[in-house]
């Protein structure tokens, strides 16, 4: 744990080259655990969370029937152990210059003007993509067409975003009916490299909550990056 304490403070002045080779190194390692965890129909990461919540509890009760108090340092100890392996595992992505700067990409001022132009395309966009509605093969409540249909379009990003084959691959969540209450469409899980979906969200919201979730998958952390 102090290992990982050391990395989270030390990272963000470490060189760019060494941070591009962690995410580099990511990349890699990943393929094997996504290979075994999408032959599997249920997440196991939610069953990691499950079974973390019953743990502690079990601590809490143990605790109140024995009548002891928690230990504040068994606690912290904890609390650092899984700090450092979500960083070590993924969170370090964070710590990439943003994706502005790695595109060396040169903003306009915004005008009025410009905000308008920009409205006008995307509109012009989502008409002409209705149309094509009629031939379009694609069910998005087909979670595993849908994952075909992610892995096709990240391989075909231009080179500057296309950084690795990573086989992407999302899963429903266990917790969907839980977590249509919060507004949470989605969410990955950085110890088993899962990304998980709200099975009940709005079919029209589906194909965009697995592509922003499999960009988590990739390796891109920020949640505008992910958007993007």
């Amino acid at each position: 744990p102090l290992v990982g304490f050391l990395y989270f403070f030390i990272a963000p002045h470490l060189p760019e080259a060494v941070i591009e080779a962690y995410h580099s190194c990511y990349q890699n390692f990943i393929t094997a655990p996504l290979f075994v965890t999408s032959l599997i129909p249920l997440s196991l990461g939610d069953l990691l969370y499950t079974a973390s919540v019953i743990w502690l509890l079990r601590d809490g009760v143990y605790a109140l029937i024995r009548k002891r108090k928690l230990s504040r340092f068994k606690l912290l100890k904890r609390l650092a152990l899984i700090v450092s392996i979500f960083y070590l595992c993924w969170g370090a992505n964070y710590f990439r210059k943003s994706l502005y700067q790695r595109l060396h990409y040169k903003g306009q001022t915004e005008t009025p003007a410009l905000a308008l132009a920009l409205y006008d395309y995307i509109l012009r966009q989502a008409e002409s993509k209705r149309r094509q509605i009629d031939t379009f093969r694609f069910n998005p409540k087909n979670i595993r067409s849908a994952n075909e249909k992610i892995q096709e379009a990240y391989e075909r990003l231009p080179e500057p975003l296309r950084e690795g084959t990573v086989p992407l691959f999302v899963k429903p969540s266990l917790y969907s009916g839980l977590i249509s209450y919060t507004g949470i469409s989605g969410y990955f899980n950085p110890f088993t490299f899962e990304a998980q979906a709200d099975a009940n969200i709005p079919v029209v919201q589906l194909p965009f909550t697995l592509c922003h979730e499999a960009a988590h998958q990739y390796g891109v952390a920020p949640e505008d990056e992910a958007n993007f």
